[in-house]
């Protein structure tokens, strides 16, 4: 049965309140993820959010489409980090709290407050690190919840253990609604990957052989196929690092009769295709270290390559292949 618009925003709005992170990520540049950030940030029930991205977000331009973009909008009582630019043209309606010792793009980070609801630009660095730091410095000088406009790669903050679940944003921009399905239907395969209980994992590639760990000496596995090929009897084997489709296809047969168990840091570390990734799950015991989950689905039907979506049919079909999961049209809360 579909869901009403009020009943979705009352299910947007409890999923925003249960840990101290929210990170959206889209599919694709101009999926719509600020759009859905500025809603989240209005109807959050935080007296003292914060906002911050993954290095640019809100500018006047799309420095690769040359479109407008729309601007972050922030609340009064909004913790945000930016150029000392938007400090001066922001001057009346921010407090600046100061310096941070963070940069990005080779410029100082300045971390200010509105005072009133803003529209505005705000960047943050690049790397999933600086990212955490970032949040934890912002948290330290009294915000209580930290929105982050985030990306889907291996090294994106959702990749953090910190970071539990995120908000995922389809749009027009990535492809047809075949194309959605298989990508969406691929992050599903990967979320659904179990975490392994109690882990106790150094930066190092490791394998167990008759009970004893054993350390590699090397975090990497392009580069070292052929040497973990020969641990066909260990009783497990542990990747902190990414598994491309260039390593899995030098190490196929291995994989394909591999019997232990085979542990990664993160779901998004497995860098496959969908066929791979099919094989590696159905011939492997896989796990994760850090597991995350999908908080809700929005679908945006609008492409600025002007190569649009049926809007209905794109979330009625999308909802049918992940019954579960919350999937709503993201004109239907921006535009309440």
């Amino acid at each position: 049965m579909d869901q009403t618009q009020p009943e979705i925003i009352a299910k947007l709005k409890n999923r925003i309140t249960s840990s101290l992170y929210t990170v959206l990520v889209g599919l694709s540049k101009n999926a719509g993820k600020t759009s859905l950030l500025n809603w989240l940030l209005k109807h959050s029930k935080f007296d003292q959010p914060a906002v911050i991205t993954t290095g640019r977000d809100g500018e006047e331009l799309d420095l690769v489409g040359g479109h407008s973009k729309p601007k972050v909008e922030p609340p009064a009582n909004t913790f945000f980090t930016c150029f000392s630019s938007t400090l001066s043209a922001n001057a009346p309606y921010i407090k600046i709290i100061g310096r941070t010792p963070f940069s990005a793009l080779n410029r100082q980070l300045w971390l200010a407050q509105s005072l009133f609801p803003l529209k505005t630009e705000i960047v943050g660095p690049a790397t999933v690190s600086k990212q955490i730091a970032l949040a934890d410095y912002i948290l330290e000088k009294g915000a209580n919840h930290i929105f982050i406009d985030g990306s889907l790669d291996r090294r994106s903050i959702a990749t953090h253990p910190k970071i539990k679940e995120l908000f995922l944003v389809a749009g027009a921009e990535y492809g047809d609604l075949q194309e959605i399905s298989s990508e969406l239907h691929k992050l599903h395969s990967l979320i659904d990957i179990p975490p392994i209980p109690n882990p106790n994992f150094s930066n190092e590639i490791s394998y167990q052989l008759k009970g004893k760990q054993i350390q590699a000496r090397f975090s990497r596995i392009y580069g070292h196929e052929h040497e973990i090929t020969n641990w066909e009897n260990a009783e497990f084997i542990y990747f902190p690092g990414a598994l491309t489709d260039i390593s899995f296809n030098k190490m196929k047969q291995f994989f394909c009769n591999y019997s232990g168990k085979l542990i990664f840091q993160h779901p998004f570390f497995l860098q496959l295709n969908e066929h791979n990734l099919n094989l590696l799950k159905k011939h492997t015991c896989l796990y994760c270290v850090n597991s995350i989950k999908i908080a809700a689905i929005a679908v945006n039907s609008f492409a600025s390559n002007g190569k649009h979506l049926d809007c209905q049919h794109l979330r009625a079909t999308l909802q049918s292949k992940f019954p579960e999961l919350l999937i709503f049209d993201i004109k239907e809360v921006i535009y309440e």
